[in-house]
């Protein structure tokens, strides 16, 4: 059954989620464009993925709608600023599959940070060997596999711990 909401609640809506979409995309399309700038270290291709600390932030505190609006946002402007179509497509299944996981595991309260991240950062990786295996037209590249464990664990660990620490700081902040 559809809900119907008032235009004063929209509003109120608007009002409180506006300025930290806003400024949630920002600084996410910052931390992508500071990693397009660094080289690939080892695996071609494997990025810490640096953007979804503030995913991921966002995931914890808000409601789904929030940072779903943040991530694809910011991965469109990315795309059309610095990486391009094909990085995009890759960047979009990546980052919608992964926040839908991370989002799952942080309603299920079992998780730590570290565990949400390495969750989303491997099933990422798993989206965009899919995208891969569907663009290129062959299962030859499956060898990728324990890469992109090995990747996924590693870029998540380092993204749940640096959200670990920066969540309360933040918090602190803001009621400041």
């Amino acid at each position: 059954m559809m809900r119907f909401q008032n235009k004063e609640h929209i509003q109120m809506s608007l009002k409180k989620f506006l300025p930290i979409m806003s400024i949630s995309i920002a600084l996410s399309l910052i931390l992508s464009y500071i990693e397009f700038l660094l080289p690939s270290i080892g695996v071609p291709g494997v990025k810490l993925g640096l953007a979804n600390l503030i995913i991921l932030m966002l995931l914890i505190k808000y409601p789904l709608k929030v940072p779903a609006a943040v991530n694809i946002l910011r991965i469109l402007l990315a795309g059309f600023m610095f990486t391009g179509p094909i990085a995009m497509m890759f960047s979009l299944a990546g980052g919608l599959s992964s926040m839908l996981i991370m989002k799952l595991a942080t309603k299920l309260k079992v998780f730590s940070n570290i565990g949400v991240s390495v969750a989303g950062s491997c099933i990422h990786n798993f989206a965009q060997l899919i995208v891969a295996i569907v663009i290129l037209d062959t299962f030859n590249i499956i060898y990728y596999i324990p890469a992109l464990i090995v990747s996924g664990i590693i870029s998540g660990v380092a993204i749940g711990i640096l959200t670990t620490i920066a969540l309360p700081r933040i918090e602190a902040a803001a009621n400041r």
